[in-house]
């Protein structure tokens, strides 16, 4: 450990002297003596009390030369207050006037040593001793003041440390350096400085072995050691403490003793262990919510739980019970080892049994029940008949807001059941309400959604029904109608005279607005019910769809198409042309697009549909984040015709980059079986 030296030796060139002389030339010689010698130095000249005074406080000298006798002032008087000031600093007298007795006296008054005028050939070694033994008694000085800090900081260590420290033998008998033992172990230090206690008896049977073991490795490894065992107080609690210790040997090699320190290690043991429970509790949590998004029935989630809970726990059975309308308790699921017990056939759950005994504490109650004695216990109401005999039972309650659902029940765990076990239980009963409640809610959404999907595939249905009968009324009726209308009026242009060519050109003029009513009426037909889609396949029902759009639209499009007329039953391919459909109508309202592309093609076992237009785009995250009204049919009218086929929609779009919609439509799934069929 190196020292911190406050005040060191001045260095060649620093030597700083004062003077205390009232005669100038023998100043000058004794300057001249010291710089023979090879000193270098600065020296300050002084006559008076008040200047010798003034520069010990301001000089700060490392070495004094006084006279003995000055006429205001003497040598001894200045010695004995520069002892009393700075007493470190040695103090020479240089004089011509001193006797044998006087330098005597001056010695013992704590003068470093005394030079005769008549003899400065001593001077220069006088200052080299006088400074060296300053040195050597500073440095002397700071090494006690260091060790007296080492000791001092040593004993406050042990008394601040926040373990125990000893010094051990062979036989286990300790000697103790601090009263904290009291604390740790509640025995005095006077219990083990006497022998009446050795450290051996408060250490677990379990756990003496152990740390007898790691001594030996300990031994053989170089003399340290880490142990952690549990020791048991004077009030019969169990502590875990960790050991660390130095084996120290004689120059034989023999064991002389061991110094070490115990750290009460008790609550980093169970923050440890209350870790560990969390993250497996965590881990089965995690488990049943899992295992909950592939469960097809109450049963399997049921029977997770249960797992779980027999490998934690080390249950031999278990079973998960719910309260029925009537008050009796319907089993969800039981686990392997409980239909043999129970003598019961794998599959055939008991229903609506009769609630008592323990079973009903915890579900009326709703408090969990732990019993290692469960024939003597207040609420025994004895087993079903072919149950086997309980030797210990674990129950905890159900519970979903405030209605009370069942129990979990757990039996037979060799040794009996523990606090931790029921927190076990209770733990893992929270998430498996949860995923039972959220496994019916699913059920019944897919349920809901299933009826949703038939009503809507009813209803396209319908409309497609309607917009068939609505085209042919147009066709047969409006259409023969206006086609009678154009004959008459055309009749009528025929017989009106020379003379009236005002009425023929107004004739003239209504017969081509009959023409275009007539082309309307056909193009509206179509579209309600292209008969096209039934005469000629889908392929060419979708190249008459392009032609009209791009005819009636100033947009130009490019076409890959490939044959899909063998590929869907007729109902799917009318829902194939609706998608077209309305994307195209949508491009025409909304989009302003000058260029569409489009592509239709077998991919694998599916057909994929991709339309992208140049045209204003728009947020899609925006458009579906609308409430229902602000949002539109258009892309909830395409998601819901990609679903009717099996098949998926994807929308990508952005302000000012066109649209890009794509739809994959399995061919086998349609083929086999179409949702609008």
């Amino acid at each position: 450990m190196s020292k911190e030296i406050p005040n060191q030796a001045p260095k060649p060139g620093n030597l700083k002297i004062l003077m205390l002389e009232d005669y100038p030339p023998d100043a000058e010689l004794v300057k001249f003596e010291l710089r023979q010698a090879g000193l270098e130095f600065t020296a300050d000249l002084v006559e008076t009390e008040a200047e010798f005074l003034k520069a010990l406080d301001s000089l700060q000298p490392d070495l004094i030369l006084a006279d003995y006798k000055l006429p205001h002032y003497n040598g001894l008087k200045a010695l004995a207050q520069v002892r009393e000031k700075q007493p470190e600093i040695p103090f020479i007298f240089v004089s011509g006037t001193m006797g044998e007795e006087v330098a005597i006296d001056s010695l013992q008054r704590g003068a470093t040593d005394y030079v005769l005028k008549s003899r400065l050939s001593r001077l220069a070694p006088a200052v080299q001793r006088a400074l060296r033994e300053a040195q050597e008694r500073l440095e002397r000085q700071q090494a006690e003041a260091a060790l007296g800090k080492r000791e001092r900081d040593y004993r406050l260590l042990v008394k601040t440390l926040p373990a125990v420290v000893y010094k051990g033998y062979l036989d286990w008998s300790v000697d103790f350096v601090d009263d904290k033992i009291l604390e740790l172990t509640g025995y005095q230090i006077a219990d083990f400085d006497t022998r009446r206690i050795n450290w051996r008896d408060l250490i677990l049977p379990e756990d003496l072995a152990a740390a007898k073991r790691e001594f030996v490795k300990c031994m053989a490894a170089g003399g340290s050691f880490v142990r952690e065992y549990r020791i048991r107080d004077r009030q019969g609690r169990v502590r875990w403490i960790q050991d660390r210790g130095q084996i120290i040997s004689s120059p034989e090699g023999q064991v002389d003793h061991i110094t070490g320190v115990l750290f009460d290690i008790h609550e980093h043991k169970m923050a440890d262990e209350r870790a560990a429970w969390q993250r497996t509790i965590l881990d089965a949590i995690n488990r049943i919510f899992r295992e909950a998004l592939v469960c097809r029935t109450e049963e399997e989630l049921g029977r997770t739980c249960l797992t779980a809970l027999e490998e934690l726990t080390e249950s031999k059975f278990g079973l998960i019970a719910e309260l029925n309308r009537t008050g009796g308790l319907d089993l969800l699921a039981m686990t392997d080892p409980g239909w043999k017990l129970c003598r019961l056939p794998p599959g055939s759950l008991p229903k609506n049994l009769e609630v008592g005994g323990l079973v009903k504490k915890v579900v009326r109650e709703r408090e969990s029940v732990l019993t290692n004695a469960p024939g003597s216990h207040p609420d025994r109401c004895g087993v079903p008949e072919g149950h086997p005999p309980l030797t210990a039972f674990l129950g905890v309650p159900l519970v979903h807001g405030e209605r009370a659902l069942g129990l979990i029940g757990l039996a037979n765990k060799e040794g009996g059941y523990t606090p931790r076990d029921r927190e076990t239980a209770e733990a893992l009963a929270i998430p498996f309400v949860e995923a039972l409640m959220r496994h019916r809610a699913e059920g019944e959404v897919r349920q809901s959604e299933q009826k949703l999907r038939v009503l809507t595939s009813q209803l396209l249905t319908a409309q497609e029904q309607e917009r068939k009968r609505i085209s042919m009324e147009l066709h047969d009726e409006l259409g023969q109608s206006l086609n009678a209308l154009k004959l008459q009026m055309r009749a009528i242009e025929r017989a009106l005279g020379q003379d009236q060519q005002q009425q023929k050109h107004e004739c003239a003029q209504l017969l081509s607005y009959l023409d275009e009513v007539i082309d309307n009426v056909r193009r509206l037909s179509r579209d309600l019910s292209p008969a096209i889609l039934e005469d000629l396949g889908l392929e060419a029902a979708l190249k008459y769809l392009f032609d009209g759009f791009n005819q009636y639209y100033d947009v130009k499009y490019s076409l890959e198409l490939e044959d899909l007329n063998n590929l869907f039953p007729p109902e799917a391919q009318i829902t194939i042309y609706r998608i077209f459909q309305e994307v195209l109508t949508n491009i025409s309202k909304h989009a302003h697009a000058t260029q569409v592309k489009i592509s239709i093609g077998q991919e694998n076992d599916n057909v994929t549909l991709r339309v992208k237009d140049n045209g204003a785009g728009f947020d899609v995250g925006q458009a579906l984040a609308r409430k229902a009204p602000e949002r539109g049919l258009g892309l909830a009218a395409l998601d819901e015709r990609a679903r009717m086929l099996g098949g998926s929609l994807q929308v990508w779009s952005e302000t000012g980059k066109g649209a890009r919609i794509t739809v994959v439509i399995p061919v086998s799934g349609v083929t086999k079986e179409w949702p609008g069929c």
